[in-house]
């Protein structure tokens, strides 16, 4: 009974064993890559694109079919040289790659300071001490199918990694950065890996990748996911379903580990410093955007503590807006935004920075901050009380494009509302007789246009100009952008009454104490302009295309301001610019190959050129273009096909006895041809030209036949030479003639094939 008992035990127990490890080993399909993310990362981004998005209908979507399919095919183009020059690089198939990448995951944990010596001056010696950010860094990137990455580590990455030590009977790989330091520290020296399911796990920091591949067991992650942040988890409700990208940054976490890290001095400046924004309050800032359908959604979060002082600086009732009346409909971009009495603002900001210098400062710096705004205030002449006691709650800012589209420094202005008109032009005139302008120079003018006042200050270094519209002072910086504002204002041209503007606030809450504008339109007609060395076409085929408008506006809460965003994206206008560019793009980059193309070959000429001047004495020539890379005259790399490119990238003709007055002689044919097929070919008087491909084939089959008539004289006169030659030049003229009666061979066998 005990000998059948025994070996049924053992045998159960490596049933039992062996089943333990097919569980361990077990794994999901599908990865919830963000609950694997440790909830205490600093900063935290996701990205890629959305499920169903089809991104060629959404680029060309708005086409005609023919266009469409012109556009796609450039596009395509483009696509198949990135992906082969890629895929040279990567030893893998990136585009294949690519096309598995579903959502990446990436996230920095922990933020610290650490000291380092930098070495400046040359290695000189001149060393500076200083702190920089560690790095804890995390990433899961998700595959559209199970094992892929798996698969790669196993496979093609392999020859780049290391084995690492199992986890939970799963497999981790090493990869070394080259970047130094210790291998399993807090730096970018290694990269752990691990796949599980359709996801690959990386991480600098071994535990780190160890608790996500725990998370993606069914464990617990200490400290929570990122998943289960608060703050993050406002983020991506606000983000909507599948944002194409989802960011968050924890600046608290960063603030407070920069305090930590300084000593008592350095303490003191810091807080004196981050006294003026109320920094040390802030508790997370959020970036989002995403896309959905044929709307794109995009914008920014910046969450305060209710507590922070400069929450007080920011309107919490919804803003009026009345700035919009002002701003023209063409503007390029515009921001908006309220301020609770400036006046008393001013003075509590003055109070708030006084108290902490009095609180931290050394008794003697105690009175620098007075002083200095006092020195201020005098140069500017008028006190800054004053000038806030003038000015209202409403301030904006607008960049303009003019009509060809150009959008400059110059075209900036700033919107700023008026309590009271008369107080505003007493403290200008205060300005103009202090002495501020004075070092500036120059003198301010005054012309007037369309029943407005417009004045410009003239002959100084800075050009700015100014006016009043309405209860409005308008700082503008030149004076073609200050008619053009008249202008619009005239005509009722202006935000207020844009199409674009308010089919973009449809998608946003009505009430908000911060607005920020963007006109997609105007900015894509100042991008044409700049590409115009492109393609000068590329302006006039986008005209009349329609503008979209993006607004991104901040909702009032008593303890938050957040930013959200709405676009109303036109999809045949995007198409159209994608049409505009990608032919002058391919265009380009054709003129660019054909430029790399001569330059390679008139290397090769003045290589070939060397070498006959050295070895051949004018009679002979290199049988083959490895001979310049062998004696130095040309470097390797210049033979060495491109990605995706032919092998081999040249076909060198040799030229037999004779050849060498025929100036015409194809020497060196460029394999790789440009998109309208021609080839570029060095011929033996130096010149490059490009040849058409059947008129290059015509070419040389012409030369083939001649080349074929003088190889039999060739041949005899290697043979007769080799015949009276001593021992020292045996061996040479032996491997020649060798070369020419295979030439010979071949260039018989092309011309009798043809």
């Amino acid at each position: 009974m005990l000998r059948r008992f025994v070996p049924f035990a053992c045998f159960s127990t490596v049933l039992a064993t062996a089943l333990l490890g097919i569980r361990g080993m077990a794994e999901p399909e599908k990865v919830d890559a963000r609950a694997c993310i440790p909830g205490n990362a600093w900063v935290y981004v996701e990205f890629g694109p959305g499920q169903n998005t089809d991104w060629k209908e959404y680029l060309f979507g708005g086409l005609p079919a023919d266009e469409r399919a012109e556009a796609e095919k450039a596009l395509d183009d483009i696509w198949k040289e990135f992906t082969a020059e890629a895929s040279k690089a990567a030893g893998t198939d990136v585009g294949k790659l690519v096309q598995q990448l579903d959502r990446v995951h990436f996230a920095l944990l922990d933020f610290h300071l650490v000291n380092t010596v930098r070495d400046f001056g040359g290695g000189i010696g001149q060393k500076y001490e200083s702190q920089r950010p560690d790095v804890d860094m995390v990433m899961a990137i998700r595959s559209k199918e199970k094992g892929f990455f798996g698969g790669l580590m196993e496979g093609d990455f392999k020859k780049y990694l290391q084995p690492g030590a199992d986890y939970r009977n799963r497999k981790t790989w090493t990869l070394d950065t080259g970047a130094g330091g210790s291998s399993d520290a807090e730096t970018v020296a290694s990269l752990h890996m691990a796949a599980v399911g359709d996801t690959v796990f990386l991480a600098n920091v071994r535990k780190s990748l160890e608790a996500m591949l725990d998370a993606a067991d069914g464990g617990e992650v200490p400290g929570g996911t990122i998943s289960t942040n608060p703050d993050f988890v406002r983020a991506q409700k606000a983000a909507g379903k599948d944002p194409v990208l989802l960011g968050f940054v924890n600046l608290k976490t960063v603030l407070d580990a920069v305090e930590a890290s300084l000593s008592r001095d350095d303490l003191r400046e810091y807080q004196m410093a981050d006294a003026v924004a109320g920094q040390s309050s802030l508790r997370s800032a959020v970036v989002f955007s995403g896309l959905e359908g044929k709307y794109g959604w995009s914008g920014a979060s910046l969450f305060l503590d209710s507590k922070n002082e400069l929450w007080s600086i920011l309107r919490q009732a919804p803003a009026r807006k009345d700035l919009l009346r002002f701003i023209p409909a063409s503007c390029v971009g515009a921001t908006v935004f309220t301020l609770n009495d400036p006046a008393g603002t001013w003075e509590k900001t003055q109070a708030f920075i006084q108290a902490k210098l009095d609180q931290l400062a050394d008794e003697n710096d105690r009175d620098d901050f007075r002083q200095g705004l006092s020195r201020f205030e005098s140069e500017l002449g008028v006190s800054v009380s004053d000038m806030l006691a003038a000015v209202d709650d409403e301030i904006g800012w607008c960049g303009i494009s003019t009509e060809d589209g150009r959008f400059d420094e110059s075209s900036q202005v700033v919107f700023i509302e008026l309590k009271d008109v008369d107080k505003a032009r007493a403290v200008i005139e205060s300005i103009r007789n202090g002495g501020m302008l004075e070092e500036l120079g120059g003198e301010i003018t005054s012309r007037e246009y369309e029943g407005i006042t417009l004045y410009s200050f003239e002959g100084g270094r800075a050009p700015i100009g100014y006016m009043i519209l309405d209860k409005v002072f308008v700082l503008t910086f030149s004076g073609e952008t200050q008619a053009a504002l008249v202008d619009a204002y005239k005509a009722g041209k202006v935000l207020e009454n844009d199409p674009q503007y308010k089919l973009a606030m449809k998608k946003l809450p009505a009430e908000n104490s911060k607005l920020v504008y963007y006109n997609a339109g105007a900015f894509m007609r100042a991008v044409a302009t700049a590409a115009r060395e492109l393609d000068p076409e590329v302006a006039e085929k986008l005209k009349g295309k329609g503008d979209q408008g993006v607004a991104i506006v901040t909702v009032e809460k008593a303890d938050e301001a957040t930013m959200l965003c709405g676009a109303e994206l036109n999809s045949e206008y995007y198409a159209s610019i994608v049409k505009a560019a990608l032919p002058a793009m391919q265009e380009q980059r054709e003129e660019a190959k054909q430029r790399m193309a001569e330059t390679n070959l008139q290397m090769m000429q003045f290589g070939f050129a060397a070498w006959v001047n050295q070895k051949g004495d004018g009679r002979d020539y290199p049988t083959s273009l490895q001979d310049l890379v062998d004696d130095g005259l040309i470097g390797a790399g210049s033979l060495q096909a491109e990605a995706g490119g032919p092998d081999p990238r040249y076909t060198y003709c040799y030229p037999p006895k004779g050849f060498g007055t025929d100036g015409a002689f194809v020497l060196v044919v460029e394999n790789q041809a440009f998109a309208d097929g021609r080839q570029a070919v060095l011929r033996f008087n130096g010149t490059v030209d490009w040849v058409a491909g059947d008129a290059l084939k015509e070419e040389l089959r012409k030369q083939d036949e001649r080349i074929a008539e003088d190889m039999e004289e060739a041949v005899g006169d290697a043979r007769a030479a080799l015949k009276d030659a001593g021992d020292d030049r045996k061996e040479a003229l032996e491997k020649k003639l060798k070369f020419l009666e295979a030439y010979k061979a071949e260039v018989d066998a092309r011309v009798k094939s043809k």
